[in-house]
């Protein structure tokens, strides 16, 4: 049962006010017991008892920068979708950052059971350097043929493809392909990876490459070579691999392996050592 529409209303804008303050308690006042929050960028699903230091962490990060909504819209019954930007105090060389959010509250019972949100970085120019109308990024957004909220759907359709099929075990794998095998432009995936995920194509698939190495290494047995692993994870060059493994984990596949076997062996001798006790 939904609050009538006057009061779903006022919850919604109890909730922005909540957040504007920073109200914590407030905040999680409104949420109802089996409340969820989705975060579409990364995949990840927070609950109830890991939201209170989630939020902690959050105005922690987002510190003085100012956080404004826009365009509350009420796409069905008991559910509202709306706009949100941040600036960010700190700056990069070319201007402020800023974190433009998409987000979706879903209300039962004068409750919210779930929030969906999607966000991405940019950088908003500094007024020494910003032109007088500054619509570049939604001119972008425009001549793909796509809306600013489509952009959290294409983000998590990339990245279910990509954990579900592992796209990238195929060494020969490219842009073409993917964007054929998700039914988009391929200038329309290369956008959202670039500039709502925030890897380039190559890299984005070389993560997935090197967690799937990583995964492989904690069940395989050590006489596996590291070519073979490099080969089973898609890529066609050992150098590729080396390359790509340390730039993700500072250390190369033969040392990370060979950690990974020590701290392997040591848990399983203070477990044996607990049993003895």
């Amino acid at each position: 049962m939904f609050a009538p529409e006057e009061k779903f209303d006022e919850l919604v804008q109890a909730y922005l006010a909540h957040w504007l303050a920073g109200d914590i308690d407030a905040i999680l006042s409104m949420h109802a017991p089996s409340f969820q929050y989705h975060d579409m960028t990364s995949g990840t699903v927070i609950g109830t008892g890991d939201m209170k230091q989630f939020l902690v962490d959050t105005f922690e990060i987002e510190g003085e920068g100012k956080l404004q909504f826009h365009t509350i819209k009420y796409p069905k019954k008991g559910s509202a979708f709306f706009n949100w930007t941040q600036r960010f105090s700190k700056e990069s060389q070319h201007g402020e950052l800023l974190l433009h959010g998409v987000e979706l509250i879903v209300l039962q019972e004068s409750k919210i059971s779930s929030v969906h949100e999607f966000y991405y970085y940019d950088v908003a120019p500094s007024p020494e350097t910003a032109a007088p109308d500054s619509d570049d990024h939604e001119a972008q957004i425009s001549k793909l043929g796509l809306r600013q909220d489509q952009l959290a759907a294409i983000s998590l359709k990339i990245n279910e493809y990509f954990r579900n099929e592992r796209p990238y075990l195929e060494p020969r794998i490219n842009l073409a392909a993917v964007s054929a095998a998700l039914g988009l432009k391929r200038n329309q995936v290369s956008f959202v990876i670039n500039r709502v995920i925030g890897f380039s194509f190559y890299d984005y698939v070389n993560q997935h490459r090197i967690n799937y190495a990583i995964e492989r290494m904690s069940v395989l047995d050590a006489s596996v070579s590291i070519v073979n692993l490099a080969i089973d994870s898609g890529f066609n060059t050992i150098s590729g691999f080396y390359s790509a493994f340390k730039k993700q984990t500072g250390m190369t596949p033969s040392v990370y392996r060979r950690q990974m076997l020590e701290n392997s062996v040591s848990a399983r001798t203070r477990a044996d050592d607990g049993e003895a006790l």
